[in-house]
């Protein structure tokens, strides 16, 4: 019975006429209405659903798509039948004769979803496509193909197919970074492992070449570097890292601003501070790439490096169904959770199966599945075997065919189709998060092509605003939902970028927050109120809510809108959320600031503002220090927009004091921020890991944009000690070298800055000349040594010996452990003289540490010591941020002379002989 229902709508001659009042009185089981809405939300197979008996039927529901949908009933689906906004169900079916049915169907074969595809390749019928393009599926905006934007995709392999090289060349450059000294031609060569990078490059940007347009990217006309990170060893982390650096360093040739990460290395429950790999994503996304990683695979595990990374956008799966009806819509089996940083991975989801993605050309599947496909849709034996005659190579399931009819070769020949999951002879859907990822990519494209100015963060917001979650999906898995495309791109249309905007705006202990909706009533409940006693929102010209709160304390706070008393609702327009323990978010923001706090700050400014020696006038100096002490050890301090704006202060005081550069004779020393300080010499302007914190872990502080670039301009020559945020700023190094000045770096960061900086080897000598205005020249030795935090072993750490004409010589150790330096400095020898030493403090009071500081000290017998790292507000731990009280404490048992500085404080050194 339901067999003659499916032939009789199929639009051919042999339409029957049956009206649904007849079908109705026939009693269809509700099973078998289920399948029919059912075939009409997903495209399933109607030859072979049309084949299917009632019992199968009846046990296929029952088995497994009652498996697939966990958050779906039987009961409520079959309500849903008759509700607007079905497919046919919604029509009046039920009223209308043969002519009008048929008339129904034929205008379906233009209903929106078939008008998108129609802007994408022409159509004449549904059943011409088993698997839905993806930007169908997406409803991708078709004005917008990336075009002017390339994408880098960092994989074990690629392959140049057609999709991407006709009917012109999009591949700007291929590199093996894997295997360096590979012939170039291997990029031509299929190989097993040529599969993976192929399929996720295509799926994002292929441009459909062999599919007729039908099975085309997001990103149809995006450019692409393709970055092979696969060796003989499998991948390396050397070789992805290396990918990495590789798309900083050429990003400006190519306009390289999205890059793909579909693959994973390390450990999950680690931090990201302790994974090089996660250091050089984030230094990506600070030269401005976005950053694109799948989430994983396994829903039993929490996401690996780099996809633990804060700063990177995490990409979950989600299962559609190849269906347009969102209400059948679930998860794949990506991974999830909130990593060892108390970030919640992944951000969002998009599409992880029933992708379209191209098969390998070249290789042996790619020739029996051509095969295949033309089997399968062999009009005749005769043509069946005329198919067979042709093929040229060996059949592996020749054997299989013998003896069986020719319908039981088509049917043997359907199964082979769905075992290559192919949907054309060329193409098959794959599944995984590695497709989801690249999905996403395209979309940025979009959004870049639609507005270049977004910067990384602008990107990740929006596109987290925008997504839609899954009902009845746990928000842990999903994060914001899934992406939404054309949503996206709309929103980056009217992105207008406005320097220190943020939402919710907070202002010392006064948080404004808005609702953006149609409702009677909008209340505001969270943890600062017990969840109950709602605070009213008012009703603002353009029918915008809003409300301001106001808090006595810092501290963190969740919050949920109540919109009409009863639609519980995190807020749409905060990306900062947490899990509610229910399903669902709470909005999440955090007074960082109270006007205890900022007058403490004033306090504090006015004070140094005052000194004018720091050594006339220690005590007072030191007193201010240890308030600012004080301010510091506030809980999540380092997001106080209150603290930034103190900083930012502070540096126009040094930019200010640059500008005079009144140094005759000595030294003078400006304090920046954590190891990182500027030198005055009567000739020469020397920076040592100048950052402008814009980029670096916990603070991400966006200062007055002319400060920095007009320090910069003052500046003569820069080093670098090592690769992390707080002290390598890669737009300062970058703009230094744009200005053709020298940049001094550790040999293993030379490939993440644009070419012209100089990379120095470990115990490199090297005199430099021609510096500043006077030509003067320095002597540098670059020293080897280890990170002073024993949880990340592989960054590439110098410490420098730096003599300057006028007889100075520094010595700056950056962040290298106190036992690793006295090795290092006994093997270097005694012939330097050290006027002025920059070190860290140790780590931890243990008397072992503290004995090694010391020895150190004795070991270079300095003239002057400036203790680094002080008040270092990325660590999270208390004593190894350190403070100026302990600073104090510890170098005044040295017996030597000594200056701590604050940021944005000066002092005057002179040295015997200079």
């Amino acid at each position: 019975m339901i067999e003659s229902f499916f032939y009789s709508l199929q639009l051919d001659k042999n339409l029957k006429a049956r009206t649904w009042k007849e079908i109705d009185s026939e009693q269809v089981s509700r099973e078998e209405r289920l399948l029919i809405e059912l075939y009409y939300t997903t495209g399933l197979d109607i030859g072979y659903l049309a084949k299917i008996s009632t019992e199968v039927i009846r046990a296929k529901i029952q088995d497994e798509w009652m498996g697939q949908l966990p958050h779906e009933t039987l009961i409520r689906l079959r309500q849903q039948m008759s509700q607007a906004g079905s497919l046919l169900f919604g029509s009046g079916i039920h009223k209308m004769n043969q002519a009008g049915l048929e008339e129904l169907l034929k205008k379906n074969l233009e209903a929106e979803f078939v008008r998108e595809l129609k802007s994408t390749r022409v159509i004449c019928r549904k059943e011409e496509y088993t698997i839905l393009p993806t930007p169908l599926r997406l409803d991708a905006d078709p004005a917008y193909t990336g075009k002017g934007i390339c994408i880098g995709f960092l994989d074990g392999g690629f392959y140049p197919h057609p999709d991407i090289m006709k009917p012109y060349r999009r591949v700007v450059a291929y590199k093996d970074l894997g295997s360096p000294n590979a012939a170039k031609s291997n990029f031509e060569k299929p190989d097993i492992h040529s599969w993976h990078g192929m399929q996720t490059c295509v799926s994002a940007v292929g441009n459909g070449y062999l599919s007729n347009g039908l099975y085309k990217g997001i990103a149809s006309e995006a450019n692409v570097a393709l970055l092979k990170v696969m060796g003989q060893e499998g991948f390396t982390t050397e070789a992805i890292i290396s990918g990495i650096e590789w798309a900083i360093r050429k990003q400006k040739r190519y306009n390289l601003r999205i890059l793909n990460i579909s693959l994973g290395a390390g450990d999950e429950a680690a931090s990201f501070r302790e994974s090089s790999i996660n250091h050089a994503a984030e230094e990506a996304i600070q030269a401005g790439i976005n950053v694109v990683v799948a989430a994983g695979n396994e829903s039993w595990m929490r996401v690996t490096p780099p996809g633990n990374s804060p700063s990177v956008i995490t990409v979950g799966g989600l299962d559609d169904r190849n269906s347009l009806e969102s209400r059948t819509h679930n998860m794949y089996h990506s991974s999830y959770g909130v990593t060892a940083d108390g970030i919640l991975k992944p951000e969002i989801i998009a599409p992880g199966i029933w992708v379209a993605a191209p098969t390998l050309p070249g290789t042996e599947f790619y020739r029996e599945a051509e095969l295949v496909w033309e089997l399968a849709h062999a009009r005749t034996a005769k043509h069946f075997e005329e198919i067979l005659d042709n093929y040229n190579y060996p059949i592996p399931f020749f054997m299989a065919l013998q003896g069986l009819d020719f319908q039981g070769k088509k049917n043997f020949m359907e199964q082979k189709v769905r075992e290559f999951k192919l949907i054309s002879p060329h193409y098959q859907h794959v599944d995984g998060t590695s497709f989801s990822a690249p999905i996403v990519c395209s979309i940025i494209a979009q959004m870049l092509e639609a507005n270049a100015s977004l910067s990384p963060e602008n990107v990740k917001e929006i596109l987290m605003q925008t997504a839609k979650r899954l009902e009845n999906v746990p928000v842990e898995r999903q994060g914001c939902g899934v992406v939404q495309a054309k949503e996206a791109v709309r929103s980056a249309k009217k992105r207008v970028l406005s320097p220190g905007f943020s939402y919710p705006q907070i202002r010392d202990n006064k948080v404004t927050l808005r609702y953006r909706g149609d409702a009677q009533t909008v209340e505001v409940l969270g943890s600062f109120n017990q969840w109950k006693d709602g605070t009213p929102m008012q009703k603002e010209e353009g029918g915008v809510w809003s409300v301001e709160l106001e808090f006595e304390d810092q501290g963190t706070h969740a919050y949920k809108f109540l919109v009409d008393k009863k639609h519980w609702m995190d807020d749409p327009d905060n990306i900062s959320k947490v899990y509610d323990g229910f399903g669902g978010f709470n909005s999440q923001f955090v007074v960082y600031g109270t006007p205890a706090i900022r007058k403490s700050l004033e306090r504090v400014e006015s004070a140094l503002d005052k000194i004018k020696s720091i050594r006339f006038q220690s005590e007072e100096h030191r007193e201010a220090l240890f308030e600012m002490d004080r301010i510091l050890a506030f809980p999540a301090i380092s997001k106080s927009p209150q603290l930034k704006d103190f900083f930012e202060r502070r540096m126009l005081r040094v930019l200010n004091q640059l500008k005079v550069h009144d140094v005759e004779d000595g030294l003078l020393i400006h304090q920046m921020y954590n190891g990182g300080y500027i030198l005055e010499t009567p000739t020469l302007n020397l920076g040592i890991d100048v950052v402008s914190c814009q980029h670096v872990w916990d603070m991400y502080w966006k200062i007055r944009p002319d400060v920095f670039p007009e320090i910069t301009r003052l500046l003569d020559i820069a080093f670098v000690t090592h690769r992390l945020p707080d002290h390598l700023d890669l737009d300062i190094v970058n703009r230094m070298i744009s200005d053709d000045k020298l940049v001094i770096v550790p040999s293993g960061m030379e490939n993440l800055c644009l070419n012209g900086v100089i990379g120095f080897e470990a115990w490199e000598k090297r005199e430099l000349y021609s510096l500043g205005p006077y030509d003067m020249s320095i002597q540098i030795e670059a020293l080897p040594g280890r990170y002073r935090y024993p949880m990340v072993t592989d960054i590439d750490m110098r410490s420098f010996r730096i003599s300057i004409t006028e007889k100075l010589n520094l010595l700056v150790l950056g962040e290298v452990d106190n036992r690793s330096a006295l090795q290092v400095i006994r093997q270097a020898g005694k012939d330097f003289k050290t006027h002025l030493l920059f070190v860290p403090l140790p780590i931890s009071d243990e008397t072992r540490d503290l004995d090694l500081f010391y020895q150190l000290i004795e070991e270079i017998q300095p003239d002057v010591i400036l203790p680094s790292c002080i008040g270092e507000l990325a660590q999270k731990d208390a004593l190894a941020r350190s403070s100026y009280r302990r600073a104090w404490e510890l170098l005044s048992r040295t017996g030597r002379e000594f200056e701590i500085l604050g940021w944005g404080d000066s002092v005057k050194v002179g040295f015997r002989g200079a």
